[in-house]
């Protein structure tokens, strides 16, 4: 076991290399660049919505290299509510032959939220591709705006 290491990605965008003694360091060989899994994903929405306003959310899956039993959700945060569609899907993914699903949602509460999408193609028990990608909204009565409101 000595001497053998492993890549930790944080949050996408710091990388370190860990060895089998718990210390951190950045790894050399990687630094500067942006590593990702061959699966991406992009979740959209059909505007920001007001309070009751039903929009449609849409994610899609593309993946560099074929990807049997993947796995994509779209996650609603306690303050909306699907009204018609699928807030998931599973299936493969062919190499730039983008797959996609759609859902109606309503908000039925105002405040910040958040809505996430992610995907994951399992290789075996240990490995994975993966992405996730992430909406922030701010809903009210009166109007709907993309990023957070916070009090003044």
């Amino acid at each position: 076991m000595r001497g053998q290491s492993w890549m930790l990605i944080v949050s996408g965008f710091l990388i370190f290399q860990v060895n089998l003694t718990g210390a951190a360091l950045p790894s050399q060989e990687l630094s500067g660049s942006n590593p990702r899994t061959p699966i991406t994903i992009k979740l959209k929405i059909s505007r920001a919505p007001r309070l009751q306003e039903v929009v449609l959310v849409t994610c899609s899956i593309n993946s560099a290299k074929d990807a049997p039993r993947t796995i994509a959700s779209i996650e609603l945060p306690r303050g909306a509510m699907l009204v018609r569609g699928r807030l998931g899907w599973k299936g493969m993914v062919r190499s730039n032959k983008p797959a996609a699903f759609s859902a109606k949602i309503r908000f039925v509460a105002p405040g910040n939220w958040t809505i996430r999408a992610t995907a994951i193609f399992r290789l075996d028990e240990q490995n994975a591709w993966g992405d996730a990608d992430t909406i922030y909204l701010n809903v009210t009565k009166k109007f709907g705006r993309f990023g957070f409101a916070y009090p003044k």
